[in-house]
């Protein structure tokens, strides 16, 4: 290898690096935005019965020190969204129908001051599994462990949220929980 090359090839390894170790400031804006709220997702006890309704308790709070708007309140396929993986990795199927998404209304979303949380106990499980026209929720009937990955995330776009609220913050999303494991026994 020439001289050249090996300068070449330096200056490329120092570039590599330097972006690497690039500052928390140059993220994007969306990236810094989304770190405002913070999403919980922490179920009601960490060992079920098979047959047990599976209930969480959802949380999003406001770290930043502005006001955010937000939705009034928290639910399970219109801004919080599950993946649930068993042990070996794979996916957890919904049971029944999806609920419609509702109908965007200003009276939908409230502005959370800092520090304020939104909070909801949801089951997660499927419930009214013997009348499909009502069921609804993952079916978590197995026995074994699974994982639950949870994420806040507001349905409509952006341009929404900007009519409605032309001088409020808005963070759309996704906001991820950390992930839980639960045992289903």
């Amino acid at each position: 290898m020439s001289g050249r090359h090996i300068v070449l090839f330096g200056t490329l390894i120092v570039v590599f690096f330097c972006q690497l170790n690039a500052a928390p400031q140059d993220r994007p804006a969306s990236a810094q935005r989304e770190s405002e709220l913070i999403f919980s997702a922490k179920p009601i006890k960490p060992v079920y019965l098979k047959g047990d309704t599976i209930e969480f308790n959802f949380a999003l709070r406001n770290a930043s020190k502005d006001e955010q708007i937000v939705a009034r309140s928290l639910q399970l396929t219109l801004n919080v969204g599950l993946k649930i993986s068993d042990s070996q990795g794979k996916d957890v199927g919904w049971c029944g129908r999806i609920a419609d998404q509702a109908i965007p209304l200003k009276s939908r979303y409230m502005t959370l001051s800092p520090g304020e949380s939104v909070r909801a106990k949801l089951a997660i499980s499927c419930v009214n599994k013997d009348d499909p026209t009502r069921a609804w929720g993952y079916a978590l009937d197995a026995v074994g462990k699974y994982i639950v990955h949870a994420a806040y995330r507001l349905p409509q776009p952006s341009g929404y949220f900007e009519e409605l609220f032309p001088n409020a913050r808005v963070v759309r999303g996704p906001v991820s929980a950390e992930p839980v494991t639960i045992e289903l026994r």
